[in-house]
């Protein structure tokens, strides 16, 4: 495996384990207990309520791009272009359809992961 292509790797990796970082970080600023966060982002998931679907925006990516560059050995860059294309518009979407006046939202939940993943994605 060449060094460009080791160093990507290691980048998809970082996004996927920097947006994780982020969320967690997100849950706790909120003054939540972890677990019941968890549980209510991911079993009462809503696009409208919960950031974890970022999170999952990012492992698609990660799967996506790791699966096609590391173990195909694709060496065309639409898949990146598809991935980034496809991430944009589900944030831009998120970021239009996410309730910002409930009592617990605040703007850096949402607009940080995003801020995070539209730089790394």
């Amino acid at each position: 495996m060449s060094t460009v292509r080791r160093f990507f790797c290691l980048f998809v990796t970082f996004d996927l384990l920097f947006t994780c970082l982020f969320w967690i970080i997100c849950i706790l600023i909120n003054g939540e207990n972890l677990v019941k966060a968890l549980e209510e982002e991911v079993e009462h998931y809503s696009i409208k309520t919960s950031i974890f679907d970022i999170v999952m925006t990012a492992a698609i990516r990660f799967t996506v791009l790791l699966l096609f560059y590391a173990l195909l050995h694709i060496n065309h860059w639409w898949l990146v272009a598809l991935t980034t294309a496809g991430s944009c518009a589900f944030l831009i979407a998120k970021t239009l359809l996410y309730t910002w006046q409930t009592e617990n939202s605040r703007p850096f939940e949402v607009i940080s992961p995003n801020i995070i993943s539209y730089c790394l994605g």
